[in-house]
């Protein structure tokens, strides 16, 4: 496993607290720094996720999760975000239940979920992370390494 580098790395000291680590995440402009009261909502892809995300008042301190369910289609979510969450705020996608743990095809194709998924957020210029974990397969690695590439978002040490 990757572990994060001292330049994404950054220490702060809360008000009256004590030395904690931020995460830096690349974004468009620059970074954007995950701090300790930063919040990373997980929510299944249904319908009604996507209404509750957009009817926030405030969105400044949420980078979601999105966690793809296998009834929709792959490119669903960022269809979905496009009229409820700003362009220029981040947001995490997870094909964990879509992965094959059978999957031995590398590299993937287009047609892979995650490479559909991500082609339709390039074409609704989004900026959503991709997802992964160490027991998905290695097409879904494939897939992941090949966006993370392709539109230089998010991190993968294969």
């Amino acid at each position: 496993m990757r572990q994060a580098s001292s330049q994404e790395l950054q220490s702060y000291r809360p008000e009256g607290g004590q030395t904690c680590s931020a995460l830096r995440v690349p974004e468009p402009g620059g970074y954007f720094v995950f701090k300790h009261k930063h919040y990373v909502p997980i929510l299944k892809g249904k319908r009604a996720e996507f209404p509750a995300l957009g009817s926030l008042n405030s969105k400044k301190h949420i980078t979601p999760l999105i966690e793809a369910v296998p009834a929709a289609a792959a490119n669903v979510i960022p269809q979905r975000m496009a009229n409820q969450w700003p362009k220029d705020k981040p947001y995490f996608i997870d094909f964990l239940f879509l992965d094959d743990p059978d999957n031995l095809e590398v590299p993937a194709t287009e047609q892979h979920p995650v490479r559909v998924c991500f082609a339709e957020v390039e074409q609704q210029e989004e900026f959503a992370i991709p997802v992964t974990g160490l027991s998905r397969s290695p097409g879904y690695q494939s897939a992941i390494q090949q966006v993370v590439t392709e539109q230089e978002r998010g991190s993968f040490s294969g």
